[in-house]
């Protein structure tokens, strides 16, 4: 199975989520509702996940990767690929953003502006 496509859409806020993504496998298979958390060690992938009805404070993983506690089997890989997979496609994105906020920023700086005239 293959990580095809991811869809990230970034939380600008200052919660423990950084963003909302929708994973495709194999051009076939689209799960939303991934979840990309800054935690101690940095960044994780919270599986899709519901409120129990009867323990408000529970949660319930609706996509689980088989496996993935045990570091020796495949869910555990794929697990890794998957969020690997995402987190190197966020970084591009901050490194995007980043790079066109300078460029916004230079280019304020490089406009003069002279008396009431306005740059455009």
């Amino acid at each position: 199975m293959e990580v095809t496509g991811v869809r990230i859409t970034k939380l600008h806020s200052k919660s423990k989520v950084q963003a909302f993504v929708d994973i495709t496998f194999d051009k076939l298979l689209t799960v939303k509702g991934f979840r990309l958390v800054m935690g101690e060690r940095g960044l994780w992938l919270a599986p899709p996940s519901k409120q129990d009805k009867k323990d408000p404070a529970k949660y319930h993983d609706d996509v689980i990767f088989v496996g993935a506690d045990k570091q020796t089997t495949d869910g555990y890989r794929f697990r890794q690929y998957v969020q690997d997979a995402v987190i190197r496609k966020y970084n591009e994105g901050v490194a995007e953003d980043r790079g066109h906020n300078q460029a916004a920023e230079q280019d304020a700086r490089d406009v003069e502006y002279k008396g009431d005239k306005l740059p455009f």
